[in-house]
C-alpha cells in the first residue's frame, strides 16, 4: 500500500507542470512516481530533489532521509539548552529550499503504548507533550517530529499536562495522586508533589511561571510554589473531584469546575474564594476565563454553556443552544465569540455579550468530542465521532476542510500559537500534525 497526502499531489503536479487532476489514482498510475516502500510495507512518495534539514540543526535526528509523514523514529533527540542558538540554526535553516518535514502536510508522532490521555502546546509552539494511559509522559519536537524525552515516573495514568510559560519545564498530573516536574532540556524529574490523596484530574501554570495548580478527586485545589515545589494554599470550596483549573490571563485568579455543579474563582495570592458560579444543574466540565481575566465561561453537562462575572459570580448570559451535554467552551481571542461543542454533534458560535447565535456548525449527528479556536478567533476546528476533525471560518461558517486519519476516539485538539497547525492525539495511541495551509489546498483529499 502507497500513501500519499494531498501536498504530495501538488509537488508531483509542480514538477510535471500540469494542474491537479480530478482521477488522481489513474494520474498516478501514469506518471509512475518513485516509491519508498519501509519493512512494514508502507509506500511513501519519494522526492529525492528536496532539501532537508541542516545539521546544525539541534533537533535533527540521525534519520534524515525519512519522508516526511512516516511515524517518527523513537531515538531520543539532544535539546540545545540556549534558546537564543535555536532561535538562530531554525532562520538559518529556513533559508533556501523549502524544509519537508516543516512542510509536510500531515506528520505522525507515535507514542507506542497506550491511549493518549493527555496534551500540551509550549507557549513558542516548539514543543508538544503527550501523557498516555501506560503513566509515560513524552516530549516531542514539533519543527522535526522528534521524540525529544521520555519522561517516567508516573504509576498511574497521566491526567493533565502543562508547559511553563518559558517552555524548560513541564508538570504532569496523573491518577496516582501525584504532580510532577520535568526539566525539558533533559527529561528529568525536578519536582514531586505529593499532598494530595486521590486521582490529580487537572494541573496549571501561573502566566508567571510562579505557581502551579492542581485539582483532584479529593475535591480540593492546591496552590504550589513552582521553584521548589513548597505548598502555598489549600482551597476547600468543592464537595465533589475538581474537573479543572485555569488561571486568569492576568494572573489574578484561579478558577475551578467542579462534578457539584459549581465553578469558583479564586483570589491567587491570598486563596480566598472571590465567587462561586451557581446555576447549573449538571457536572460543569470546563471552564475558560474571557482574554481581559473579567469573565469565564462555563459548559455543563446540563446542555448549556454560561458566562459569568469573574468577581461577582454574576451569570450574564446562558446559552441554551444545544440538546445534549456540552463538553467544552472557549472565548475567541477577541474575547467577543463563544465556541462550544456538545454530544448533540453540533458546535455553536455565539456573541459573548448578547448571547446571540451567529454560527451552527454541524458535524452530522456525531458526538463532538474537542473544540479549538485559533488565537485570532479565524478558524475553529472541532472532532467528531467519527474519529475526524472539521475545521471552519468563524465569520462565514464557511468549511474548510475536514482531516481523517485518527483510528479511534480523538481526545485533544490544539491550535499552534500561529494559528496555521491543529495538533490532535487520541486512543489510537498518535499525535498528528496538520499543516492547515496545505490541507485547505485541497480540501477533498483524504489522508
Amino acid at each position: 500500500m502507497a500513501v500519499a497526502t494531498d501536498l504530495d499531489i501538488v509537488r508531483i503536479c509542480r514538477k510535471h507542470e500540469c494542474d491537479i487532476p480530478d482521477d488522481i489514482p489513474a494520474f498516478l498510475d501514469h506518471i509512475h512516481p518513485t516509491v519508498d516502500v519501509s519493512e512494514d510495507g508502507l509506500g511513501m512518495l519519494y522526492f529525492e530533489d528536496e532539501a532537508m534539514p541542516s545539521e546544525s540543526d539541534p533537533y535533527v535526528s540521525e534519520q534524515q532521509g525519512e519522508p516526511a509523514n512516516e511515524p517518527v523514529a523513537h531515538e531520543e533527540q539532544e535539546v540545545d539548552p540556549n534558546p537564543q542558538d535555536e532561535e538562530d540554526n531554525m532562520d538559518q535553516a529556513d533559508d533556501g529550499d523549502p524544509d519537508p518535514r516543516k512542510e509536510g502536510a500531515i506528520a505522525l508522532l507515535d507514542h507506542q503504548a497506550g491511549g493518549i490521555t493527555s496534551l500540551a502546546y509550549s507557549s513558542d509552539g516548539r514543543l508538544l507533550a503527550s501523557g498516555s494511559d501506560d503513566a509515560v509522559v513524552k516530549i516531542w519536537s514539533v519543527r522535526n517530529r522528534q521524540l525529544l524525552r521520555t519522561c517516567e515516573g508516573h504509576t498511574q495514568p497521566i491526567s493533565s499536562l502543562a508547559f511553563s510559560p518559558n517552555g524548560r519545564e513541564l508538570v504532569s498530573g496523573s491518577e496516582d495522586g501525584l504532580a510532577m516536574v520535568w526539566t525539558t532540556s533533559n527529561g528529568e524529574k525536578r519536582l514531586e508533589l505529593a499532598d494530595h490523596t486521590n486521582d490529580i484530574y487537572s494541573v496549571a501554570y501561573s502566566p508567571d511561571g510562579a505557581i502551579i495548580a492542581t485539582s483532584s478527586v479529593d475535591c480540593t485545589v492546591r496552590l504550589w510554589n513552582a521553584r521548589d515545589g513548597a505548598p502555598i494554599s489549600v482551597l476547600r470550596g468543592h464537595n465533589a473531584l475538581v474537573m479543572v483549573v485555569a488561571f486568569s490571563p492576568n494572573g489574578q485568579f484561579l478558577a475551578s469546575a467542579s462534578a457539584d455543579f459549581t465553578a469558583c474563582v479564586w483570589h491567587v495570592r491570598s486563596g480566598q474564594e472571590v465567587s462561586k458560579l451557581q446555576g447549573h444543574s449538571g457536572v460543569v466540565y470546563s471552564l475558560a476565563f474571557s482574554p481581559d481575566s473579567r469573565r469565564v465561561v462555563t459548559a455543563a453537562e446540563d446542555g448549556t454553556a454560561r458566562i459569568w462575572n469573574a468577581s461577582t459570580g454574576e451569570e450574564l448570559v446562558t446559552l441554551r443552544e444545544h440538546l445534549g451535554p456540552v463538553w467544552a467552551a472557549v472565548f475567541s481571542g477577541d474575547g467577543r465569540k463563544v465556541i462550544t461543542g456538545a454530544s448533540d454533534g453540533t458546535a455553536k458560535v455565539c456573541d459573548s455579550f448578547g448571547g446571540e447565535l451567529l454560527l451552527s456548525l454541524e458535524t452530522g449527528d456525531m458526538l463532538v468530542n474537542a473544540v479549538a479556536f485559533s488565537s485570532d478567533g479565524s478558524r475553529v476546528c472541532a472532532s467528531a465521532e467519527d474519529n475526524s476533525i472539521r475545521v471552519w471560518n468563524t465569520t462565514t461558517g464557511e468549511q474548510l476542510t475536514t482531516l481523517t486519519g485518527h483510528e479511534d476516539k480523538i481526545t485533544h485538539l490544539k491550535f499552534s500559537p500561529d494559528g496555521k497547525r491543529i495538533v490532535s492525539s487520541s486512543d489510537d495511541g498518535m499525535l498528528r500534525l496538520w499543516d492547515l495551509e496545505h490541507m485547505i489546498i485541497q480540501p477533498d483529499t483524504v489522508l
